[in-house]
């Protein structure tokens, strides 16, 4: 690929916006660009860290014609870390669903309609601001993206004015066409006053034995490294060359003690390999092309340098995570934006079964009426708090809610037929349940139930 705005993109890449910038833009495109990558510079541009004028500083930029459509920027804030920004919309559109400023934000918390002024969207447009994450789940709620889809379909019949500043690398993140770096050179230095009185560097490696995992220090690249990535140990002085292997057992995650915060992540030595390299005495300046001097991404050309050496000299293939490890750390991630999730729904509903006003903490649990699909659809109006059995009964289709919040049991559950036709617990006006999401559901249980 092309290298536009390459620059820029290492520099986003590094910082602490990543993450963030490529899950929003993803968001966005996939609502907005029919065909994103066939049309891709011509109809529309994604800018990286561009330098415009303009506070606060500008993250990313997708331009349509001659206007922007889709720009994040860093927080405005203090304390605030969540990168924020904004999407233009057909107004009209937004309207039909949302009568109000008020109705659009107790359906989205957070989020805000201003004025827009954009020559190219013409008269009918509005501007809706909030934090990359209350965008995202905007954008998952089809009579928003709807409002996105009015706006921006004139627009692609027109090749952009902003073609010169449109970066490909970023682009090849986000829409996954170039994963994310998964080889990793991590520096240390025996002589450095961080390394303490430990043995030296070789001495260290040499006592590692199968299964070892240990806890690193992380001053970069915490929010890019992920479990499962390679980890290369490169020792500076005197040694200058590559000496260790290992897989990021874990993602990164913060420790606290009285005086800071710090990043760690886990590292399962690769024995076979780490043993190679500390024997072989090679894999220094013939394969890395700059210097290390912190964690950094490992370039791909270093890395083709670094696999031909080691299928030259018939080194042990690498190891990997193991896919049982893999699915642990998935379900792990998953339990976690699911406790917050149930946290939330407790504090909607009062603590109370919204079907049974059962009270019972260890028997509620938080229901999705849309299937979970990752962190966008854990919003308290997408969920109910149910008790473990009628849970398991909306989940199957056996219980439904009807167009006016009462719940519907399948013919044939005697045992809880006295629910039927019962009005679900109120709950504030921003935590009632999607009705649009409900009649999917309900749609969905029609259909299993063959009623």
């Amino acid at each position: 690929m092309q290298s536009s705005g390459k620059s820029q993109f290492d520099r986003l890449l590094d910082g602490p916006y990543y993450d963030a910038v490529v899950a929003a833009n993803r968001a966005y495109l996939k609502v907005a660009v029919p065909d994103a990558a066939a049309t891709e510079r011509e109809y529309w541009t994604l800018s990286c860290l561009p330098s415009t004028a303009t506070w606060p500083r500008r993250l990313s930029a997708v331009s349509m014609k001659t206007m922007e459509t889709f720009v994040l920027h860093e927080p405005t804030g203090q304390g605030d870390e969540a990168p924020e920004g904004f999407v233009v919309v057909r107004r009209s559109t937004l309207k039909r669903h949302w009568s109000s400023r008020r109705a659009l934000d107790r359906a989205f918390p957070g989020l805000t309609e201003e004025p827009s002024d954009y020559e190219d969207a013409g008269e009918d447009q509005a501007t809706v601001r909030g934090r990359y994450d209350q965008l995202i789940a905007a954008l998952t709620d089809e009579r928003f993206a709807s409002a996105v889809r009015d706006l921006v379909a004139p627009l692609l019949a027109v090749r952009t004015m902003h073609g010169a500043g449109h970066s490909y690398s970023l682009v090849d993140h986000v829409l996954g066409r170039a994963s994310r770096p998964a080889e990793w050179i991590y520096p240390v230095n025996e002589e450095s006053e961080s390394w303490g009185d430990d043995p030296g560097v070789l001495e260290t490696f040499h006592s590692v034995r199968e299964g070892d995992v240990a806890e690193w220090h992380l001053s970069s690249c915490f929010h890019q490294i992920r479990a499962g990535d390679r980890i290369w140990v490169y020792a500076t002085t005197p040694h200058r060359r590559i000496v260790a292997a290992g897989v990021a057992w874990s993602d990164p995650y913060e420790v606290a003690d009285q005086e800071a915060v710090y990043w760690r992540v886990d590292i399962r030595w690769d024995l076979p390999l780490t043993r190679f390299l500390l024997a072989t005495e090679a894999a220094g300046s013939e394969v890395l092309e700059t210097t290390v001097q912190r964690v950094r991404a490992m370039h791909p050309a270093e890395s083709a340098k670094l696999s031909k050496f080691l299928d030259g000299h018939q080194a042990p293939e690498p190891a990997r995570l193991p896919e049982g490890r893999r699915r642990r750390l998935a379900q792990v991630t998953a339990r976690q934006g699911q406790a917050e999730f149930r946290r939330r729904l407790m504090a909607a509903y009062g603590g109370r079964c919204a079907i049974s006003d059962c009270d019972v903490e260890v028997v509620l649990q938080a229901a999705h009426i849309d299937p979970y699909n990752g962190p966008a659809t854990n919003r308290v109006p997408n969920g109910l708090l149910l008790r473990a059995d009628l849970h398991n009964l909306f989940d199957r289709g056996y219980l439904w809610i009807d167009g006016t919040y009462r719940v519907r049991v399948a013919e044939g559950l005697d045992h809880y037929a006295d629910l039927d036709g019962q009005p679900l617990r109120r709950v504030a006006v921003e935590a009632r349940p999607d009705k649009e999401a409900l009649a999917r559901h309900r749609s969905e249980a029609v259909k299993r139930l063959d009623i």
